[in-house]
């Protein structure tokens, strides 16, 4: 299989942010979609995408070069720990994730009436904090 990342640091207009870091490579995949349509194709295809859906951790860890695995937890705000798996290019860390906790809750915090609604007893009001994550 052709090297996602490769291919992506080949295609990207560098000058646009970089690729030196997890933010800068992010957001060049996101701005400049149709040169780097296989790179976010990997992230979307092996990451998960539904609650509790750990993606395709052996894709993502074997079958393609450059990416590594990360499992966003959420262990006690639910009545059942909620996790997501993420399969991102090697340059992105958990230090990057941590600091990308305050987005993440606030898009967790505004999916949980549409992920629970309908389950019996769950309040829908819930919400979590970057403590939970």
């Amino acid at each position: 299989m052709r090297d996602a990342l490769n291919q992506y640091t080949l295609s990207t207009p560098l000058g646009q942010g970089g690729v030196n870091s997890c933010v800068g490579l992010l957001q060049n995949v996101t701005n400049y979609f149709q040169a780097n349509n296989e790179t976010l194709e990997e992230i979307l295809r092996n990451s998960g995408k539904d609650y509790n859906d750990l993606g395709r951790y052996e894709d993502c860890t074997y079958e393609i070069e450059g990416f590594h695995y990360i499992l966003v937890t959420v262990p006690k705000a639910f009545p059942i720990p909620m996790s997501l798996g993420l399969c991102v290019p090697k340059i992105c860390t958990i230090q990057d994730f941590n600091e990308f906790k305050p987005y993440m809750v606030s898009v967790v915090n505004s999916l949980v009436p549409e992920l629970f609604a309908g389950i019996k007893g769950f309040d829908l009001t819930t919400t979590i904090t970057s403590d939970d994550l």
